[in-house]
């Protein structure tokens, strides 16, 4: 019975199959460990992809924002500057000459600023004197019998109780005639102004109606689902319209009964950016100072105007089907490891694609943003110095007209159309001024192309640029550039390395309401390089942290403004497309942090590819 039983287990074909079922289950092993290492690699594209995701979601709420401000900037300085007007002084003292000139003034605002579609005098008993409205692209005044009092609306009670030069900015609503809601619905926000004679008395209020429905259709055309909330928590945008505007109709606000923990965060943060239950909710809180002039002196600056809220569904799926596992046991063991090591190479490569287009879409976007708002003032002085122009010529074509005109009249019209040429050329060279510097940059920017540049005059332009980042904070930005070196690179990788340096430091450097400075400086390394130098006296930079800051998605500030990816794609751009090098040292107790960026003032692929 034995000797049967040896002879079958050490029959060659046994021995055979030890071998198959080894050679199976070897390949069975390596199938699970590439399927192991594909999924992780998986997994881990999928959180940068997600990061993507919220960063892009954030700013596009920026960008949304900045164009709100844009808008409203060009009514807010029309009215500062007509409610200061000697004319419509001498019109609230009831000089009754002054009648034809404040009708032809008020016609000139509406007719210049495109989203105003009411302008007003109210007395000093909230009575209207004088209304202009637009209606079906028609401008024109309204007659007397068909004027209110407005006593008891709140514009008006708040707007009489300011200093002079004070603006009140109403709360985004719909307007009303007569005691009712106007159909169809119109959102409206209302700037109010007081306005004071000579003799230093209050003496009525005026108050422009801005038509916010523009502002709502900038949210309402975004990539992203923007919902709007009211101050207290009611939709005016982003749902349907019997759950819209229900405080105009003393309904509850439902926001915050339905996402009580979400409404109790939105209101201790200016904005949100956090992961629920595998999804993303990003918000941002709209304040007066956010989107008015920072020129103009405001009575309610801290007053909540909307909130912006995005809520996403991660649907991408957490875990894949392992259906490739049978095709992977069929197939050599060196196919899957070539397939898997070329998807995970491709992949990476899309993600810094990825990750370097939205930081430069973003650097540019704010770029864009901070050059309109600078454009604002200039632009806006010079249409209401127009309209002036204007209102005096037309008077003296009428006394021309009637006979009546003398020498004293010429002289005093000949000094105000100087002074106001003067004004108008003054602000139309520093626009031209900084479109100029604008279309440099941004060519630079949304190009990949080497040319020859001095490097000082470069940086002082692209500073140009990042004062807008400076205006509402206590940090000031100075510039020392000391290198004169002529360069011959890439000018566009050059300012995205600026910006994001810049923007960093702002990020992290300084609280809101912190005092300090940021030096931006340039010196010669050496005959062939320059270097390039941000100082800031803020917090600084932990030991702990300091190794870690150019890894991608490291940041202390996730959620509060910072992505953890501007610094990681900074050290790519130096050390992979300028071919030079940066490095960091931070002192937490002498609160001095420094960035320095070392380049070739020479591009050269040598270079290059010994970094790489």
């Amino acid at each position: 019975m034995l000797l049967p039983l040896v002879k079958e287990l050490t029959s060659p074909k046994l021995v055979e199959n030890k071998r198959l079922l080894f050679f199976l289950f070897f390949l069975a092993l390596s199938a699970v460990v590439l399927t192991s290492w594909q999924s992780i690699a998986y997994l881990t594209g999928k959180n940068q992809r997600f990061q993507l995701l919220r960063q892009a979601t954030m700013l596009e709420l920026q960008r949304l924002e900045s164009r709100a401000a844009e808008r409203l900037a060009i009514s807010a300085i029309a009215l500062s500057i007509v409610a200061q007007s000697p004319t419509l002084s001498n019109y609230a003292n009831q000089t009754s000459e002054q009648n034809e000139k404040v009708s032809a003034l008020f016609d000139s605002l509406i007719k210049a600023c495109p989203d105003v579609f009411q302008i007003r005098f109210l007395d000093k008993n909230g009575n209207e004197k004088i209304r202009f409205e637009r209606n079906n692209g028609s401008i024109f005044q309204t007659d007397s019998e068909n004027l209110q009092s407005k006593k008891n609306r709140r514009y008006f009670q708040h707007a009489s109780k300011l200093a002079a030069g004070q603006m009140y900015v109403s709360p985004l609503e719909l307007n009303m005639e007569y005691g009712e809601v106007e159909l169809p619905w119109r959102p409206t926000i209302r700037l109010a102004m007081p306005v004071y004679p000579s003799q230093g008395n209050f003496e009525g209020v005026i108050v422009i109606n801005i038509n916010a429905q523009v502002l709502l259709n900038f949210y309402k055309n975004s990539s992203q689902k923007v919902k709007l909330l009211s101050p207290d928590g009611h939709y005016i945008l982003g749902e349907q319209s019997p759950n819209l505007w229900g405080f105009m109709f003393n309904k509850p606000a439902p926001f915050p009964i339905q996402e009580k923990a979400k409404w109790q965060s939105l209101l201790n943060h200016t904005q949100l950016d956090t992961v629920i239950n595998d999804e993303h909710w990003a918000a941002r809180r709209t304040h007066v100072n956010t989107v008015m002039p920072a020129t103009l002196t405001y009575s309610n600056t801290q007053q909540v105007l909307w909130y912006a809220v995005v809520n996403e569904d991660n649907n991408t799926p957490t875990r894949e089907p392992f259906a490739f596992i049978p095709i992977v046991v069929t197939i050599c063991l060196l196919s899957v490891l070539s397939w898997v090591w070329t998807s995970s190479i491709n992949q990476k490569r899309r993600t810094e694609q990825e990750l370097a287009r939205s930081e430069k879409m973003a650097s540019l976007g704010g770029l864009v943003a901070g050059v309109a708002h600078e454009l604002n003032t200039p632009l806006g002085s010079a249409v209401t110095i127009a309209s002036t122009i204007q209102e005096k010529t037309n008077a003296i074509n009428s006394s021309l007209a009637t006979g009546s005109i003398n020498k004293s009249t010429i002289v005093e019209f000949v000094q105000d159309m100087e002074h106001a040429s003067k004004l108008l050329l003054s602000g139309l060279h520093r626009a031209a001024e900084l479109i100029g510097q604008f279309k440099l940059i941004a060519v630079d920017q949304t190009g990949e192309q080497r040319r020859s540049f001095q490097l000082d005059i470069y940086l002082a332009d692209l500073s140009a640029t990042l004062a807008h980042q400076f205006k509402h904070r206590k940090v000031d930005l100075l510039l020392d550039f000391k290198s004169n070196a002529e360069m011959h690179t890439y000018p566009g990788a050059l300012s995205q390395v600026v910006i994001n340096l810049i923007t960093n430091t702002l990020t992290h450097a300084f609280a809101e309401g912190d005092v300090g400075e940021v030096i931006l400086y340039s010196r010669e390394a050496s005959t062939d390089h320059v270097c390039i130098g941000v100082i800031d006296n803020g917090v600084g930079i932990s030991e702990e942290n300091i190794s870690k800051i150019f890894e991608p998605f490291f940041t202390t500030k996730l959620g509060q403004g910072g992505s953890g990816l501007g610094l990681h794609i900074t050290f790519n751009i130096v050390t992979n497309i300028l071919g030079g090098k940066i490095s960091v040292t931070s002192n937490q107790a002498e609160r001095r942090t420094e960035f320095i960026v070392t380049i070739p003032k020479h591009f050269s692929n040598s270079v290059t590819n010994d970094n790489n």
